[in-house]
């Protein structure tokens, strides 16, 4: 990078987005070889920072910076562009998570939307479009469709067919789910087919604790892109059991953050 690279930049520092310019150079940062504007949303409790041109690893930079109550030289954040281009390829995923009733389908999806979309909801509503605000997410992965409930228990006259022309919503990302009991296993093939009609690739979520059935079986032996494992073992709290789906959810949530960088 010769020339001056034209960013407007931002920094959140828990005070509010303020206005900052950062340089890059030699050994004396005070001394800079080069000058940059940009425009950076930093999360402090977050390992990376998000650029409207791409991602950021935060190390080591001398930033200058204005906000309501200060300015001045502060060390915040070593900027390495990763990404300075538009992206024309990506990989589209839909999951479809696969358990029977209280195996943790509908939590799960809760708390991931709260980890990928920073809404805390006491109930997630069906068949809904958010937009992903985790500052670690390429900027071109803006929205993530949930179901919540499983597709056997807001089944209507039309069935897998009618479902995909009135209820579904084509996200960046999207989570599905489904019963194991039978017929759940022709229901699932027929959305595997649907969301690959979308150009989706199509992957099956098992909660260990829903698992251990011939139904299940015989679901995971369909023709999926992918198969992935959480490890949901039953506990007797409640409250365990919530904490325990939350901590898979923001593993989750990474995953389809590394996914979606590195697609």
């Amino acid at each position: 990078m010769e020339d001056c690279a034209a960013w407007t930049m931002s920094v959140d520092m828990n005070l509010e987005i303020v206005e900052s310019y950062f340089r890059m150079g030699g050994t004396d940062l005070r001394s800079p070889l080069q000058e940059y504007n940009a425009t950076i949303h930093y999360r402090p409790d977050s390992d990376s920072l998000m650029n409207a041109k791409g991602l950021f690893d935060l190390r080591c930079v001398w930033c200058r910076f204005t906000c309501e109550n200060e300015q001045g030289w502060g060390n915040i954040a070593t900027v390495t562009v990763q990404n300075e281009t538009e992206e024309n390829m990506f990989s589209y995923w839909a999951y479809i998570l696969i358990g029977n009733n209280k195996t943790g389908k509908t939590s799960f999806q809760r708390y991931l939307v709260c980890e990928l979309c920073g809404k805390k909801l006491q109930r997630l509503r069906k068949n809904r479009l958010n937009n992903i605000t985790h500052p670690r997410m390429p900027r071109d992965v803006t929205t993530l469709y949930t179901m919540n409930s499983s597709y056997q228990e807001i089944r209507e006259d039309g069935g897998v067919v009618h479902f995909f022309r009135q209820h579904f919503e084509e996200g960046d990302i999207c989570i599905l789910s489904s019963l194991t009991k039978k017929p759940a296993i022709d229901d699932i093939r027929e959305m595997i087919h649907h969301l690959r009609l979308r150009a989706y690739n199509v992957a099956a979520v098992f909660l260990s604790n829903g698992y251990y059935n011939r139904n299940a079986y015989e679901i995971s032996a369909l023709d999926w892109d992918e198969r992935l494992w959480l490890d949901n073992p039953k506990k007797q709290s409640e409250k365990v059991i919530q904490s325990q789906i939350e901590g898979l959810a923001k593993e989750f949530a990474q995953l389809l953050v590394a996914r979606a960088t590195h697609h």
